[in-house]
């Protein structure tokens, strides 16, 4: 049963199996033999579920596909058109208990842990005069907030994980979450071991290689938004590689979290998804104000490492150039600034629509 045109629907996913999702790293018997896995996937991973199923249901010859021919001659032209179709959002690690869905959130870079006590500490921007004027970083820098004790001080780590939507609300609204989800509580990673198998069908002497898979728990899943479904409200995709799959259902009514904004536009952007920008982390010319409007000044920032992504080509039979994203987790902090109406990246010059593709995905909190 289809939806009404335009309308957003959000997809769960339940894999039925372990899920192989590549980074960017060259991958190859008997030389990169190891497949190193992402978690959650790319949005690009996504995309291509997506059209292929739609490809499924259309009763597609895949000879013809694979050759080029027939009502694939253009395939090009067809791949463009099917990734600005659809408006994508995610993929987002999810839950579903009862029948509910419940979104669940890579731990922000501007959250850290107290290493001897564990409690985890919100940062905030704090001014500072080390940096000369002329460097392109914002005029604040991200700190824990003082200790009340004279002379005091902390030893602070990274605090890696997820929250859940109740722990994501309280830092939406400028408070530390007090619980972490580990990965473990996700998902398990799985190593698998295989050879190359030749033209002969025979395995070939030294070839062998291996996979990192993952393998979610149990009502632990993904979950996406998209525009325009048209399709059935459930089914099967292939998902990732090794032709694995994960059931769909489709939801009409899951509500997302509402924006939180402190006064004078004080603003910060979280990303959901990785995102790209012409100056590495920015824009090239610092200019933010297609996204929050023209008074919006960046004010600091948390940046993970990026993310080099790429990809094959099928039209054109040839890896796709390879782009730096700035990861998931990511934070930037305004002022003066209203909430954006579009996805938070620029796009890439040989790419489709990234923001119509998943990326750029972002919640908006308070400071």
């Amino acid at each position: 049963m289809g939806h009404a045109e335009n309308k957003k629907v959000w997809i769960y996913l339940d894999p039925a199996d372990v899920l192989l999702f590549r980074d960017a790293r060259p991958f190859d018997a008997g030389a990169a033999y190891m497949a190193r896995g992402l978690f959650p996937p790319l949005p690009e991973t996504l995309q291509g579920a997506v059209w292929t199923y739609k490809l499924e249901t259309q009763n597609t010859n895949w000879q013809e596909y694979r050759a080029h021919s027939g009502e694939h001659r253009n395939l090009e032209k067809a791949a463009n058109g099917a990734q600005t179709r659809y408006e994508i959002q995610g993929p987002f690690p999810a839950e579903r208990m009862n029948g509910e869905l419940k979104r669940l959130y890579p731990v922000p870079l501007d959250v850290m842990q107290d290493e001897e006590t564990g409690k985890l500490i919100q940062l905030t921007p704090q001014p500072y005069d080390f940096i000369a004027d002329t460097a392109n970083f914002p005029k604040q820098v991200l700190a824990p907030p003082p200790i009340a004790s004279q002379g005091s001080h902390r030893k602070l780590k990274e605090a890696k994980g997820w929250l859940n939507e109740a722990e994501f609300a309280k830092y939406i609204n400028g408070e530390a979450p007090d619980h972490i989800l580990a990965d473990e509580e996700l998902f398990l990673r799985e190593e698998r071991t295989g050879v190359k198998i030749g033209a002969a069908r025979v395995s070939e002497k030294s070839f062998y290689y291996k996979t990192r898979s993952v393998r979610m728990q149990e009502n632990k899943g993904l979950l996406f938004s998209i525009s325009d479904w048209q399709e059935p409200d459930s089914g099967t995709f292939f998902l990732g590689g090794e032709t694995h799959t994960a059931r769909f259902t489709a939801h009409a009514n899951y509500v997302e979290t509402e924006p939180k904004i402190g006064e004078n536009g004080k603003l910060k952007i979280v990303l959901l998804t990785p995102a790209f920008f012409s100056g590495g982390w920015q824009r090239n010319n610092g200019d933010w104000s297609s996204w929050l409007g023209k008074d919006a000044t960046l004010v600091a920032a948390a940046i993970g490492k990026p993310i080099p992504i790429s990809g094959w080509n099928v039209a054109r039979r040839q890896p796709k150039p390879l782009h730096y994203f700035v990861p998931a987790g990511s934070v930037y902090y305004f002022e003066n600034a209203a909430p954006p109406k579009k996805p938070f990246t620029q796009t890439p010059e040989d790419m489709q629509n990234a923001g119509m593709m998943g990326y750029g995905a972002f919640a908006v909190g308070k400071w």
